[in-house]
């Protein structure tokens, strides 16, 4: 996982807070580690690098869901089936003028 991707929680409060922090610049409790959200493992943040060493947890805290770019699968399918479409009756009308 990205460190862009990687967010991290007060366990305190529940804000947002800086991988390099030592406090939390909302509540002001001090982290000596992180907290896996799955399993509750502890640990350095260079432990985390590619997820919970215990549980392999990569995601983002329950009710948080991530965000994504991409569109449903539904909707390039019938991008896909469209464009077929088009492409099939241009050539059609290209072959009847021949």
């Amino acid at each position: 996982m990205k460190n862009s991707q990687r967010a991290f929680f007060c366990e305190n409060c529940g804000g947002r807070v800086r991988a390099s922090a030592s406090t939390c610049p909302r509540c002001g409790a001090s982290f000596a580690g992180v907290r896996c959200p799955g399993c509750g493992y502890r640990g350095q943040e260079k432990d985390f690098l590619r997820g919970c060493p215990s549980c392999g947890y990569q995601g983002a805290p329950r009710g948080k869901p991530e965000k994504t770019l991409f569109l449903p699968r539904w909707v390039w399918t019938a991008a896909v089936c469209l464009l077929s479409a088009f492409l099939v009756l241009s050539l059609v009308l290209l072959l009847r003028r021949v």
